[in-house]
C-alpha cells in the first residue's frame, strides 16, 4: 500500500522565531532544515513517502535535489496547507496519509511503525505535544474524513472532530513524537536528554 507522510514547512525566514532569544536567524534556519531532513528521514525509513507543503522556494530546492514529493502551498495557513496536501496525495492514489510536523527532534522510524501498528486497529492516530495542547502527528486511515483544526487547543478539536465522525481513534505518545522544537524551554529540555547517562 502506497503511504504518504504530509511534512508541512513555514518560510524559513519565519521558522522558530519564539527561539529567537537565544539563536540568530541563521541558526534558526539551520536548525529548522536538519531537524526538517531528520524527520524526513525517520518517515522514509518507516516506509512512508515524504511530501513537504510549502511556500518557501527553498525548501522546494531542497525536496526537488532530494527526490522528495514537494507541494507548492501560498502559505495562508497550516489548516490550508494540510487541506491542499490531502486533495493531492489523494488524487495521487494514496490511500493512507500522515501529517507530521517537522520539528521532531527525537522522532525515530520506530515511533512511526508503533503509530502504523495502532492504526490497524482504528481510524487514525493521533499523536500530541508534551502538554497535550497541540497536535505534532496525526495518521489517517481515512483522509477524506480529516478536517483539520490546527492552532490552539487542536489535540482535543481533533480529538473531538474524530469521535463525532464516529471515528476510532487511539493516541500515541513518545518522547520521539511529543517533543516539538517551539522555546527555549524545549530546547533547554532536549539538551538535557542529550546530555543524560543512558541507562
Amino acid at each position: 500500500m502506497r503511504r504518504a507522510a504530509i511534512i508541512p514547512v513555514k518560510r524559513l525566514s519565519d521558522v522558530k522565531s519564539r527561539l529567537g532569544a537565544r539563536l540568530e536567524k541563521s541558526e534558526r534556519v539551520g536548525l529548522s532544515v536538519s531537524m526538517l531532513s531528520h524527520v524526513v528521514q525517520a518517515c522514509m525509513e518507516a516506509g512512508f513517502h515524504p511530501v513537504c507543503v510549502s511556500p518557501d522556494p527553498e525548501v522546494e530546492k531542497i525536496a526537488r535535489t532530494q527526490r522528495w514529493g514537494y507541494i507548492k502551498d501560498r502559505g495562508k495557513s497550516l489548516n490550508t496547507a494540510v487541506e491542499k496536501a490531502l486533495k493531492s496525495l489523494s488524487a495521487q492514489g494514496y490511500k493512507e496519509v500522515m501529517v507530521v510536523h517537522p520539528d521532531l527532534p527525537l522522532l525515530t522510524q520506530k515511533d512511526l511503525k508503533q503509530i502504523s501498528t495502532l492504526a490497524r486497529f482504528s481510524d487514525a492516530v493521533i499523536c500530541p505535544n508534551l502538554d497535550a495542547s497541540g497536535t505534532n502527528i496525526v495518521y489517517l486511515r481515512r483522509p477524506k474524513g480529516f478536517h483539520p483544526r490546527y492552532g490552539r487547543n487542536s489535540y482535543v478539536r481533533h480529538l473531538k472532530g474524530f469521535t463525532s465522525r464516529g471515528f476510532a481513534v487511539k493516541t500515541y505518545i513518545s518522547l520521539g513524537t511529543a517533543l516539538d522544537l517551539d522555546t527555549p524551554r524545549d530546547l533547554r529540555l532536549l539538551s538535557l536528554l542529550r546530555t543524560s547517562p543512558q541507562g
